[in-house]
């Protein structure tokens, strides 16, 4: 779909494995950066992997928006929080420090919300 509102981007399904349960795709939204993500279910929880790749040298700046979220535990390598839905997570980072920041987000075309993010 529309990234930013504006042009398309181009997803692409990697691999899905019924037997470990997980599935992996890619999408160009961020060009020149490529956002890979899988994902696997293990018991009752979900581990969710990205990695955002460009054959540039360039500083690439990924914000996770935490609607709907309270922090629980903030450190520079690790963000755990809840949410109302009563899900629990925990965001682990083994590369990069992350910050927690005030963001926006947007329901529809023109709105905008304030919303609590995750940079990493």
């Amino acid at each position: 779909g529309p990234f930013l509102w504006g042009r398309k981007a181009e997803a692409s399904l990697i691999s899905a494995d019924e037997t470990s349960m997980r599935v992996c795709a890619s999408h160009n939204g961020y060009e020149p950066t490529i956002h890979k993500r899988s994902m696997r279910l293990l018991g009752n929880q979900l581990l969710i992997e990205d990695s955002l790749e460009s054959a540039n040298l360039i500083e690439t700046v990924a914000n996770y928006l935490l609607v709907g979220c309270e922090v629980v535990e903030a450190a520079p390598n690790i963000v755990r929080f809840s949410h109302v839905s009563g899900a629990e997570v925990a965001v682990i980072c083994e590369r990069a420090v992350m910050e927690l920041c005030l963001s926006e987000w947007s329901t529809c075309y023109l709105q905008r919300e304030p919303a609590l993010a995750l940079k990493v």
